[in-house]
């Protein structure tokens, strides 16, 4: 007879409200889950993410969304709202026996953050950072956290937290081990990555670099990430101009693209960071303005300071030719920086990013420091 597998602990993770939260938390899940420590996963009713967590045998539990509340019948209403989430997860806490609340960062962490704090049965606060700076939600609660997990080591120095651990950005397991796409050419392959806030501005810088640059026709072969309605028409533009290119729709797994890609074209979102990063792939990053997106020019500005990627400011600064003009320098003679980049890029080592942070909430369960 098989040994049976007796869990350790149980430990809620919440505060899964996005694309890059979800696939932080699932390679986190997976690895506590190795560790013989059970991950129940906090979502709001009918959240997209509950069937790719179920499908994978976790256990999902019912949490409430807080939208902002504007007026004081509405203010009145959320607090009520919350005191009573609190309770219910105080419930949680006390029939499932949890240890742990592992918390990304959305704002639906609230109420089993909260709860952490106010059960009388003690309950460790964790939580995962995936950008340049601490997530809005998680402010209040850092001093109370047994351990607050940074994707920076600069971030470390900044924030002088006593119970911060340099972690990096958690990366799923599919990426690392897809296999590269493959494509008929002699020529090097040029990633570029859409991101859902903003198409439209990728799209256009493609064309027009393909329209005004000669050698990026002559050098790259283009994969094109896009949205689905934008799919096409790019499409058809490449076929027209005879240019050497595939464009898809939003991948679900990025890994095979990535492989094969020379160098990559994107937004600094987190999940992208920790996929580019863990694959140590060479990469311009051009942020979206600090006004539709905190965190990305953050992101960018900490990974160019520390030499592991390249930056173009956001269309705020400058002038759209300077800008143009330096990414076409970059793609000229990024190979020049391949062997010092991808150094740092492994010095980084996010692809052990969920594996350290399950291993030290194992450690903190276990009553070590």
């Amino acid at each position: 007879m098989a040994d049976q597998i007796t869990t350790k602990a149980i430990v809620l993770l919440t505060g899964v409200n996005s694309r890059e939260r979800y696939k932080a938390a699932v390679s986190v899940a997976g690895d506590l889950r190795f560790r013989g420590i059970t991950p129940i996963i906090a979502l709001p009713k009918n959240s997209i993410y509950e069937r790719f967590f179920t499908e994978r045998g976790y256990e999902v539990i019912p949490t409430p969304v807080f939208p902002e509340s504007k007026g004081l019948l509405l203010k009145i209403a959320k607090a009520l709202k919350m005191g009573q989430s609190i309770q219910e997860f105080h419930k949680v806490f006390e029939v499932k026996s949890v240890s742990g609340v592992l918390s990304f960062g959305g704002n639906i962490s609230l109420p089993a953050l909260e709860a952490a704090v106010r059960v009388p049965k003690k309950v460790k606060i964790f939580l995962v950072e995936q950008n340049a700076d601490i997530a809005k939600v998680h402010e209040e609660f850092v001093s109370k956290a047994a351990r607050v997990y940074l994707p920076f080591h600069e971030m470390e120095a900044k924030l002088n937290l006593p119970n911060s651990l340099v972690a990096g950005i958690p990366v799923e397991r599919e990426v690392m081990r897809a296999e590269p796409m493959e494509f008929t050419t002699t020529k090097k392959k040029l990633l570029v990555l859409g991101c859902r806030k903003d198409t439209k501005e990728f799209n256009d810088m493609v064309f027009y670099l393909l329209d005004n640059y000669s050698e990026i026709k002559r050098d790259f072969f283009i994969i094109q990430e896009t949205g689905e309605k934008d799919v096409a028409s790019i499409s058809r533009y490449y076929e027209k101009q005879k240019i050497d290119a595939t464009c898809e729709m939003f991948y679900d797994n990025r890994g095979p693209c990535l492989k094969a890609a020379d160098i990559v074209i994107s937004r600094p979102n987190s999940d992208v960071i920790a996929e580019i990063t863990a694959l140590r792939k060479q990469a311009i990053y051009i942020p979206l303005p600090q006004s539709k997106d905190y965190f990305q020019k953050l992101n960018a500005l900490q990974l160019a300071k520390s030499g592991a990627a390249f930056l173009i400011e956001d269309k705020t600064t400058g002038t759209p030719a300077k800008r143009y003009k330096k990414l076409v320098q970059i793609l000229s003679t990024y190979n020049r920086q391949e062997d010092v980049m991808k150094d740092k890029l492994a010095e980084m080592d996010f692809e052990n990013s969920s594996k350290r942070i399950a291993n030290d909430i194992e450690f903190l369960l276990q009553g070590k420091h």
